[in-house]
């Protein structure tokens, strides 16, 4: 091809791409120059239950709101009031909730939502019933700039701006950095064109999309801070704004409409403005009635029908309705006042081409030209410079335009800092405050915790959790190691070598694994936890460590989450009732106090006919933190809120039962060397867990009791199990031969029942029938005369012989002993007994009580 061949066809491309771009406006849209303002007036406020709203949609005299957080989208009448939601019921047929959705478009009397989290696009009826869906994952992809990749992204699509027109639908693709058209009557095909990067055609995170009356398309990319604008062949044909904070720039554009005059509306999350251009050049802010520029929160979504403008802001969860009006020359000549829109410096988004923002997109303080308050002078912390303290900074990329975690950093309880204090009517955690912060995390004046103590952009470290590639952590953290820098009162005394859990914490480390021997160390012995961690910590956030063996660690982000978590103390889920205690410990747990006795567990959940004070507290419920606290417990405890080995923590609820202290009941003074069936020793078990166990019965025996157990028994009665009630068999098994109160073997414990009416109204004489409950008719038993836990009925108090003032064996008599009274003559003994009535009583277990001749069995 000769020279005069090669100008000529250039100097046809060139008529080519001028004329394929329209220079002005057509005859339905007046000279902008003429117009000096537009003006918004407020309709109509939708605050309704909503959560991070994204996208608002006029359709049908109904406005329709993508309510992301949420995952539904919501329909409203002309005034405002609720109407539907959508996902629904339909016919029988229920579509998986929607995911993080982003935007949605009316087109032809469906709705078509661009299900972001679910790589998908679901159709509705104008009635939001569910009638299909576009998989786009499974979508054959022609991509229109092979030059720049001939490979099709590796990451699953991320749809978060739509545009219907023509048959055609198009998405931005958040993922990959494209765009992908698809033809509607095709569905199983798509074209995709473009890459990331900052120049030309180039894109950071396409967002919300708009078409021209000329078919043109234009694309808010949001981290290149501007508006791209491409033909339907994917070529490149312009651009508005560009990064900055003065008239015409943009710092984190969202959302973008056209309306019927040609002015392109594009709103900035960050700014709270929306900014007017048209012909690509910059015109004005939008501006309210009294023509100040209207001042939103956290604009993301707008549109436009007529003159009727509608605009969700995010960050207040709400919708606004406004109705558009112009300013022309002619009006400013009536009222003979000049319009603030010359006042304003206007700015080509063109000229914005290679200003240095990389920096800057989050650092608006080092902008040239910028004049912010400083540190010093700023009165408190949301003035500062520092953008990424100011979590509008963060929630500008946050909210899904770019990362998606409106479900997390904007949902229900937060790690304290200067945005989000602690509740005050939390508990003061004093220790804490003690704790000192790792200074690997920067604090802010008064030593205050910000966003950019514990992230930074400037970091590359690995992740706790496998779906976040990069979390931005100041410090490695797939360890969790971000919370044991700065929490160290948490992770003080967490692991015991000995029998019984000891320490102030909550165990860490505990492997979830089978333990290699039965005397391995922090190895749970519950099968269901052999797996891994539980299934349920795991589906609502949860995260465990993975050691050198690859096995599964606890860890503190296994139950606390510092984003989104569901209480004050940053728990994956309420435990209120011990629920999140159950995933791990639903062995301990229990609904009801039947379900306690079949498990042998103490019952839990349960709320008490009156309330006692525990631990300096009244209480009216019990429930695991009841007698556990997580962070706070009793050195040489299993977390215990008070002290067990004095009977210290029973005492609370079973004040009476305490007097058993320093009792021969107390086996730390009459069997030293004995052990229950569990293996503990009275010294480590204390005063009640000699005989008791809260957690570790099998619901075969009452009160949860663990003494060891020989035999059947070895008393000189060679029938005793025919007349042995449950509840004597628990005496017994500790007197009688082998057993541990070899020393104090009851023979003669039996009293004749069989063709025998005994009734007895008195509380301190109680009988016991056939199932071992007390009762007021039933047959005599070793708790009718005798109570375990008080050894002498005429003292309140064991105050005479308190453990702490005597440490040994203490030898009593028939008229002691555990006895439940020494009056027998004014019990319903003598009705039979008469005048012997005291002397039966007194030697009761002795053979002189039986040489008269009454009948046995």
């Amino acid at each position: 091809m000769n020279r005069y061949h090669f100008s000529l066809l250039n100097f046809l491309l060139c008529l080519s791409v001028l004329f394929s771009f329209p220079l002005s406006a057509d005859t339905n849209k007046a000279d902008f120059n003429t117009y000096i303002a537009v003006s918004a007036l407020k309709q109509l406020e939708i605050t309704a239950d909503m959560n991070h709203p994204s996208a608002i949609r006029r359709f049908d005299s109904n406005y329709s709101i993508l309510d992301g957080a949420n995952n539904q989208l919501l329909i409203f009448g002309s005034n405002g009031k609720k109407k539907s939601r959508f996902p629904q019921y339909t016919a029988n047929k229920r579509i998986g909730a929607l995911l993080n959705p982003m935007d949605f478009q009316p087109y032809h009397n469906k709705l078509y939502i661009a299900d972001t989290g679910k790589h998908r696009i679901v159709i509705l009826n104008q009635q939001g019933a569910y009638l299909e869906e576009i998989p786009l994952g499974s979508l054959d992809t022609q991509l229109m700039n092979k030059d720049e990749s001939d490979q099709p992204p590796v990451k699953p699509p991320e749809p978060v701006g739509l545009l219907l027109s023509d048959g055609k639908l198009t998405y931005s693709d958040r993922a990959n950095h494209r765009l992908c058209s698809i033809n509607l009557e095709k569905t199983n095909q798509q074209r995709c064109w473009g890459t990331r990067g900052e120049r030309e055609g180039e894109l950071q995170f396409p967002f919300m999309l708009a078409e021209d009356s000329d078919r043109y398309l234009y694309v808010v990319d949001v981290l290149n801070s501007r508006i791209q604008i491409f033909n339907s062949r994917g070529i490149f044909y312009g651009v508005l704004g560009g990064f900055g904070s003065q008239p015409g720039e943009l710092v984190r554009p969202n959302g973008i409409a056209i309306d019927e005059k040609g002015l392109v509306y594009v709103s900035d999350y960050y700014q709270g403005r929306v900014s007017l251009y048209e012909n690509r050049q910059f015109k004005d802010y939008l501006r309210d009635e009294a023509g100040e520029i209207l001042q939103l929160d956290s604009p993301v979504g707008l549109s436009i029908q007529g003159k009727n403008l509608s605009i969700v802001e995010a960050g207040e969860n709400k919708a606004s309705l406004f109705l558009i009006s112009y300013t022309t020359n002619s009006d400013r000549a009536k009222k003979g006042r000049e319009s603030k829109a010359r006042q304003l410096t206007s700015s080509s988004g063109i000229k914005q081409k290679g200003k240095k923002k990389n920096c800057a997109t989050c650092h608006l303080s080092w902008e040239p030209g910028r004049k912010d308050l400083t540190q010093a002078d700023a009165k408190d912390h949301s003035e500062a410079v520092l953008p990424v303290v100011k979590p509008k900074m963060c929630l500008s990329c946050h909210h899904g335009a770019v990362v998606e975690t409106r479900d997390v950093i904007t949902q229900k309880h937060q790690h304290p800092d200067i945005h989000h204090p602690t509740d005050p009517s939390a508990k003061d955690d004093k220790q804490a405050d003690k704790d000192k912060i790792d200074t690997v995390f920067p604090l802010i004046k008064d030593d205050k915790l910000y966003c950019g103590s514990c992230h930074t952009p400037h970091e590359d470290h690995q992740s706790l959790y496998e779906n976040k590639v990069n979390p931005w952590m100041r410090s490695p953290n797939q360890q969790g190691q971000v919370c044991t820098g700065c929490h160290e009162s948490k992770t003080f005394d967490v692991k015991s070598n000995n029998a019984i859990p000891q320490g102030k914490n909550h165990p860490v480390g505990f492997i979830f694994s089978k333990p290699p021997t039965k005397t391995a160390q922090h190895f749970s012995q519950n099968e269901e936890l052999w797996s891994g961690l539980p299934e349920m910590l795991a589906k609502v956030g949860g995260a465990a460590r993975h050691n050198h063996k690859q096995q599964e660690e606890l860890i503190c982000q296994s139950c606390h989450r510092v984003h989104g978590a569901e209480s004050e103390p940053l728990l994956l889920m309420d435990n209120n009732s011990g629920q999140l205690c159950d995933t791990c410990h639903a062995r301990q747990t229990a609904s009801s106090i039947e379900e306690a006795k079949s498990k042998g567990v103490h019952p839990v959940n349960i709320a008490l006919d009156e309330a006692v004070e525990f631990s300096g507290e009244k209480i009216d419920k019990i429930d695991c933190l009841t007698c556990h606290s997580v962070h706070e417990g009793k050195k040489g405890t299993a977390n215990l809120v008070l002290n067990d080995k004095d009977g210290e923590l029973c005492e609370g609820c079973h004040e009476e039962k305490n007097r058993v202290l320093g009792s021969d009941h107390d086996l730390r003074i009459s069997a030293k060397d004995s052990h229950n069936k569990y293996g503990h020793s009275p010294e480590d078990a204390g005063s009640c867990g000699s005989c008791h166990s809260m957690h570790q019965g099998n619901g075969e025996r009452l009160f949860l009791f663990s003494a060891s157990t020989p035999g059947k028994g070895d008393s000189k009665d060679n029938n005793q199990e025919a007349v042995l009630t449950e509840r004597d068999r628990l005496c017994i098994d500790c007197h009688q031969k082998k057993g541990i109160a070899e020393k104090k073997v009851v023979s003669l414990f039996d009293h004749p029942f069989q063709e025998i009416v005994m009734r007895s109204t008195n509380k301190k004489f109680p009988l016991v029938n056939s199932k071992g409950e007390l009762a007021e008719q039933g047959q005599i038993a070793c708790v009718t005369c005798h109570n375990p836990h008080q050894w002498d009925p005429q003292t309140e108090k064991n105050t005479e012989i308190e453990y702490r003032h005597k440490k040994e064996n203490k030898e009593g008599d028939a008229l002691d002993s555990f006895l439940s009274t020494t009056q027998p003559n004014d019990l319903f003994c003598k009705d039979c007994h008469g005048a012997e009535t005291r002397l039966r009583y007194k030697y009761y277990h002795h053979e002189l009580s039986r040489q008269f001749d009454l009948p046995i069995k």
